[in-house]
């Protein structure tokens, strides 16, 4: 997904349906995700807003507030808003959402003798290692929003 694609959001209220005649999905911001050190998941629906279906080559089921800089080597800025698709599987090399304990993060996956990798795209950032079976795919990253994108009804 291109960061700098400059389309049209439109906040709408959280009962709208997506409206396949204007080709626009609706998208509830459910809240945030580390793009650094894990940080505590916290879900909780902020506002729904809508977004050009174009936009993405996989639908998206829902969008995260990123906090922190561990991604802009993807274009994937503090506060940017990225659309997951909900899965429990991903590939390696895949951008994910994962989740170990009550913690959260978006990094590149990676598999190494049992072990999940999660690469940052900052060097500045360490990668971050775990056990296989103490992480949790939420999902997979399938594009980006920009709250700059957002244009009042």
């Amino acid at each position: 997904m291109n960061a700098s694609a400059a389309e049209s959001v439109m906040p709408v209220e959280p009962s709208r349906p997506d409206d396949p005649s204007e080709g626009l999905l609706s998208l509830p911001v459910i809240g945030r995700v580390a793009a650094g050190s894990p940080i505590e998941a916290v879900e909780n629906t902020e506002k729904v807003i809508r977004v050009p279906a174009a936009r993405f080559r996989h639908k998206p089921d829902y969008l995260l507030r990123v906090r922190g800089e561990s991604m802009i080597g993807e274009g994937i800025l503090d506060n940017d808003l990225i659309a997951v698709k909900r899965q429990s599987t991903a590939e390696p090399g895949q951008i994910v959402v994962a989740r170990h304990g009550d913690d959260v993060t978006v990094k590149e996956l990676r598999i190494d003798n049992g072990e999940v990798v999660l690469i940052p795209a900052n060097e500045a950032h360490e990668p971050i290692r775990i056990p296989a079976d103490m992480v949790t795919i939420e999902g997979v990253y399938v594009g980006l929003v920009r709250e700059t994108d957002v244009v009042a009804a």
